[in-house]
């Protein structure tokens, strides 16, 4: 039942951001600045998105993590729910939305770390790729235009990467 969980959540993440990629013809802003793609009545899409994708993740992030490290499990669920509950709006300072994100994104290595650290190596190809680029005066633009895009699927997919390892041992 949690693989399926998982699957699911593999789903509605690959979905919804291959949408709009698709329907954009280029990375969203950010997973957040996708609920600017929905006509204003249905944003609220997004933020059942946001929490289906949450809960159908956090079971099985809390069946891998070690018992010791499950604060950090709860840190990351809690501050995806209140993601969810505070979406972007516009001409707004969205400070609390931005705060959460962020912490989430945290709690999400911290988890990578518990679970499988191996998966943090996945950062690596980001930091060669900006000195490789820096060195030669050029920094990549998708990496500038969309790297808070980049940096949430990489936390997105080292979370992932790593339960499925920590499946795969077990």
């Amino acid at each position: 039942m949690l693989i399926c969980l998982l699957v699911i959540s593999i789903l509605l993440v690959a979905s919804y951001v291959g949408a709009a990629t698709w329907s954009e013809k280029e990375l969203p802003d950010s997973i957040s600045a996708m609920v600017y793609l929905l006509p204003k009545n249905g944003q609220w899409l997004w933020i059942v998105w946001i929490w289906a994708a949450t809960f159908t993740l956090t079971p099985i992030l809390f069946e891998v993590m070690p018992d010791h490290w499950q604060a950090l499990a709860h840190g990351f669920a809690t501050s995806m729910l209140f993601v969810g509950a505070m979406p972007l709006v516009r001409h707004e300072a969205n400070k609390g939305h931005y705060a959460l994100s962020i912490s989430a994104g945290i709690f999400s290595q911290l988890c990578v770390l518990a679970i499988s650290h191996v998966w943090m190596l996945t950062w690596s190809v980001l930091a060669v790729i900006a000195i490789f680029t820096k060195s030669s005066g050029e920094f990549p633009k998708l990496l500038t235009s969309k790297g808070v895009t980049i940096i949430e699927i990489v936390c997105y997919v080292n979370l992932v990467g790593a339960i499925i390892t920590h499946l795969l041992k077990n």
